[in-house]
This record gives structure tokens, sequence and C-alpha cells, in this order.
């Protein structure tokens, strides 16, 4: 994943959520690179943190049409 698609995909989901709800910031992203199995770390790019359904169908969206994979997160625990 190149940079100018994660770069484009962080200006969407900022033009569709508050500011608070998108991630980018690389100490607050380390919260969420990994969960209660701590062997397997990667620092993802970018997290949302979405409200509703249709926040996360967006989300989804959004990361298809820039060709982002994503990884759904619950409570991390495991």
């Amino acid at each position: 994943m190149g940079t100018k698609t994660l770069d484009g995909l962080v200006r969407r989901l900022l033009e569709s959520f508050d500011h608070g709800a998108v991630i980018t910031d690389p100490v607050r992203l380390r919260t969420y690179e990994c969960d209660g199995l701590t062997h397997h770390r990667a620092t993802p790019g970018v997290v949302v943190l979405p409200e509703t359904a249709e926040q996360i169908a967006a989300v989804v969206r959004a990361c298809n049409e820039y060709g982002v994979p994503f990884v759904a997160r619950g409570a991390g625990t495991g």
C-alpha cells in the first residue's frame, strides 16, 4: 500500500467522520498494533472508531475504493 493511497483514504475518512474518530497519531496507533495475542504486532496506518452500522459500511466502502485492507477489531482481547 502506497503512501498516496493511505493519504487519500485518510482524507476521505476525515471528510466523513469527526476528527476524533479517525486516529493517525503514531503514538495513539500503537494501542491498536495487537490484541491479547501480543506476539503478532503490526501498527495500523489509520484507525477509525465508527459508532453506527452505516459508518462501518462507509469505512469498508472507502477501504475498498482505495484498495486498503482493513481489520475489524472488537475489545482487543484476542
